[in-house]
């Protein structure tokens, strides 16, 4: 289990499925995650989740904070590592806070690390890499301030309704996570 004071990373259940079903339908959501903005059913989001589960090449985590008057934990939202190749070591990050109340407090920042030191230091990843609309500023502050560094734009890859965005794409290496200074000269 990852966790810091407030907030967890643990495995999803079969259950989840009708909560995230809500999260895939809605679309300020969808525009942000950069998403097909088609309706999923219900047993469509529990037949992705139970695949998702099975990947042996993604973590699949659900993003979950303490309730200190009910003891309980809420699901807020999902990160995953995906895409995972074993051989050179890289895989992509997805992560989105699914209850928009508890978008841009900080919670993305903390998850962020937690699946970092989890890829870097127990599954012996070299580099972890995403994908981001270059509209979504408050996103690539966020992964720029846990060392993610531009990799490369690729120019109007995605509609958003109404005109094509270009997307960012971003990695941090393993050196640079741990805060080595590695010279590499091209």
């Amino acid at each position: 289990m990852l966790k810091s004071d407030f907030v967890s990373l643990k495995p999803l259940a079969i259950e989840d499925a009708e909560l995230i079903y809500q999260w895939k339908n809605d679309i300020s959501l969808i525009n942000l995650l950069m998403a097909k903005p088609t309706p999923v059913t219900v047993n469509e989001t529990r037949e992705w989740l139970e695949k998702s589960l099975k990947d042996k090449n993604q973590i699949i985590l659900g993003i979950k904070i303490n309730q200190a008057e009910s003891k309980e934990e809420l699901l807020i939202g999902i990160i995953r590592l995906m895409f995972i190749d074993w051989i050179n070591r890289k895989s992509e990050l997805g992560v989105y806070i699914g209850n928009e109340k508890y978008r841009g407090i900080g919670i993305g920042k903390t998850v962020i690390n937690l699946i970092l030191d989890y890829a870097f230091c127990f599954l012996n990843l070299h580099k972890v890499y995403l994908q981001v609309s270059e509209s979504n500023k408050n996103a690539i502050n966020l992964y720029k301030s846990v060392g993610f560094k531009v990799e490369g734009i690729k120019r109007e890859e995605f509609w958003n309704k109404t005109n094509y965005e270009n997307v960012v794409s971003m990695g941090i290496l393993e050196h640079e996570y741990r805060g080595e200074n590695i010279k590499n000269d091209l």
